[in-house]
């Protein structure tokens, strides 16, 4: 999911790794903590990979920075990436939201089939919660443990119907972009 995000980053332009960290960061916000601990290690195994290359260099104050740019062999793997399927785990979400921010860089149909890719799995969610549910009514746990389980399930409800809804909308938009 990082590397995509990475890679898709700099498929725009070159980038440092402290912009390339702060971007990140704003971009999950408080979901997690984005380190320099991290994303140089990232930058080092993508240059070792041949992905991107790394040129230090100087800021305008003397210190020292890593300008990351992409590379032929980093292009075809970030569409490698865009094209790959979404593995399900607790970063599902996360790197559907990585794919949509890089959508002016791929082709309409490639957009398409991910918002098709996202609407069945946000079906599924919605199909899964309703089973849990169904599942939790047979057990024998307390009705306050139910009520609260069930209320945890009305949000994910809600919020995988949104996200289904605007999925839906962006597909017809992106469908009538199509046309124009």
């Amino acid at each position: 999911m990082y590397e995509l995000f990475v890679l898709g980053q700099l498929t725009d332009k070159p980038m440092t790794g402290y912009l390339l960290r702060t971007v990140l960061q704003r971009i999950v916000g408080n979901r997690r903590k984005i380190s320099f601990g991290m994303i140089y290690p990232l930058l080092d195994r993508l240059e070792a990979k041949g992905f991107i290359t790394l040129t230090d260099s100087q800021d305008d104050a003397n210190r020292g920075k890593k300008d990351a740019t992409l590379t032929e062999l980093g292009r075809k793997r970030f569409e490698e990436l865009m094209k790959g399927p979404v593995p399900l785990n607790q970063n599902t979400d996360f790197t559907y939201e990585v794919k949509f921010r890089n959508f002016h860089q791929i082709e309409l149909s490639l957009q398409l089939s991910i918002l098709g890719e996202f609407e069945h799995y946000l079906e599924n969610k919605i199909e899964d919660v309703a089973d849990a549910e169904a599942y939790l009514q047979k057990t024998k746990i307390t009705p306050d443990d139910f009520k609260d389980a069930v209320r945890l399930m009305i949000l994910t409800k809600v919020q995988a119907t949104a996200a289904l809804e605007w999925t839906r909308a962006t597909i017809e938009e992106v469908q009538n972009g199509n046309k124009n």
